[in-house]
């Protein structure tokens, strides 16, 4: 079950990373909330997700599950190129880094508490 709940964010974010245009609503969402925190979201719950589906027993999963949401982004971002209306961004990237290396660290404190 936890692995389909991570696969299911991972299609989510690939669905709304490669589509060319958003419908008015969606639309309206982001220009709300703002593509930063969207970035931060999804790559901070994607390395939540990824923790909880795999790596939950291994002392170094806070690490690796940031790195695998890191590389989807990466991915994702090189996808873009080919995507009509959308582009490959650093910026993106960074903020993916960021909000990967803010839910490792939550992970991290979190597994010091339970302890």
């Amino acid at each position: 079950m936890r692995i389909l709940v991570l696969l299911a964010a991972m299609g989510v974010v690939a669905y709304m990373s490669l589509k060319s245009h958003y419908p008015s609503d969606v639309q309206s969402i982001f220009d709300v909330l703002g593509s930063v925190f969207l970035h931060l979201l999804a790559y901070g719950g994607l390395t939540v997700l990824f923790f909880w589906a795999f790596l939950r027993r291994n002392s170094w999963g806070f690490f690796l599950a940031a790195l695998f949401s890191v590389t989807y982004g990466f991915a994702l971002e090189v996808a873009q190129l080919w995507v009509p209306g959308r582009s490959f961004s650093v910026g993106d990237i960074a903020v993916n880094i960021l909000g990967a290396m803010v839910a490792a660290a939550a992970i991290k404190v979190g597994e010091g508490v339970r302890e």
